[in-house]
């Protein structure tokens, strides 16, 4: 357990040295001795002690008061008043910078650890409340940010699916069959847009819970990940994926997780891409990790944008007209870590993005037998 460190301000040299003494008999550490309220300020600023025993009349510009107020506002460290004076003037000017505490000298040990231990206490207590305010209001944002967004795009696919219908009751006969088609298309395509995103939130409510474990098994890796790049057909309004594949295709993975890694990412990185770009998606299997490299050539990230790239909801500001929930990248970032692997993001604006995860390869138990009879 860290012991406190306490910074003594004194300007009289033997009482400042008794004081010190005292401290460390009572167990704690002394983080220095300064004699000037500027002095204070600077070796704050340098050590940030857990606390400062703050005489209140000083030499120098800055009185005892107009330091420890300065001490709390930048570094919000607690201060504990030392003064010969009790008149009532200089504790009114004391109390207005919220002290933990006031002790009169001559100080006596039993008084000074009794204050101390409730000064620390005190701060440690609302610094946990102060934390637990400022996730409360991070958990109502982000609350409201998903009524938002599910409000959003729900209201989206509902009306896409009340007009084909409407469309289809109400013109069926003069309708073609082709246009007919067209139409449940959309309907078809709204619905599969709603569950995705339900089951995108569902998902990150359950691993934000604590609710996944890993489940791996054998797999092929090079065909499980031919088989997800073949699942976005490649088409005249989206760019090639060029696949490749290094070292050891057989691996112990979870597979579920793992889809929802590179299906968000490839997803992501077509979508953000010219048509007549390339994506490029590039695996390579070693004995103890695997890493998958997915690169893009298209709008790129800001800056400012990468410290909350993996924050549900959070989209970066050049996404423009380009649809999409913010959530793929959450999920990425939550099957990654309940892997323990890695995530790294290189990007430039305009020059496009590329991701590279690396997952450990897991520990098993399966036979060899059996891992060959799975791939027969």
């Amino acid at each position: 357990m860290k012991i406190p460190q306490i910074l003594i301000v004194e300007d009289e040299i033997i009482l400042a040295r008794t004081i010190s003494l005292t401290i460390e008999n009572l167990g704690y550490q002394v983080a220095g001795i300064a004699d000037s309220g500027e002095e204070a300020i600077q070796i704050v600023s340098e050590v940030q002690p857990d606390l400062v025993l703050m005489d209140i009349v000083l030499e120098g510009e800055l009185s005892g008061i107009e330091a420890a107020k300065q001490i709390r506002d930048r570094l919000d460290i607690p201060v504990i008043y030392l003064t010969a004076y009790g008149d009532q003037d200089t504790v009114n000017k004391a109390t207005q910078t919220d002290p933990f505490g006031y002790i009169i000298k001559p100080i006596e040990p039993d008084e000074l650890s009794a204050v101390i231990k409730i000064a620390l206490r005190k701060h440690n207590l609302l610094k946990t409340l102060n934390q637990a305010k400022i996730e409360a209001e991070e958990n109502q944002q982000s609350k409201s940010q998903m009524v938002s967004m599910v409000s959003h795009e729900g209201r989206n696919s509902l009306t896409a699916i009340k007009t084909s219908s409407d469309i289809i009751e109400r013109y069926s006969e003069r309708l073609s069959d082709a246009k007919k088609q067209k139409h449940i298309q959309k309907i078809q395509l709204a619905a599969d847009q709603m569950l995705c995103l339900l089951e995108d939130l569902l998902f990150l409510n359950k691993a934000e819970s604590g609710m996944f474990t890993l489940h791996p098994s054998w797999v092929d890796l090079e065909t499980f990940c031919q088989e997800i790049v073949e699942s976005f057909e490649a088409g005249d309004d989206q760019p090639t994926i060029r696949f490749t594949f290094l070292g050891e295709s057989n691996a112990y993975q979870d597979m579920n997780l793992l889809r929802h890694i590179l299906t968000n990412l490839l997803s992501n990185a077509i979508k953000y891409s010219p048509n007549s770009g390339e994506v490029r998606f590039e695996i390579t299997s070693a004995q103890k990790t695997v890493s998958f490299c997915i690169q893009d050539s298209g709008i790129g990230i800001p800056p400012e944008d990468l410290q909350n790239l993996f924050t549900a909801f959070h989209r970066a500001q050049n996404v423009g007209q380009i649809k999409g929930t913010g959530l793929g990248l959450s999920i990425v970032k939550q099957c990654v870590d309940l892997h323990q692997g890695s995530i790294d993001v290189d990007s430039k604006v305009g020059a496009g993005t590329t991701f590279t995860v690396t997952l450990p390869v897991l520990n098993n138990e399966i036979a060899p037998l059996e891992k060959q009879a799975e791939f027969a």
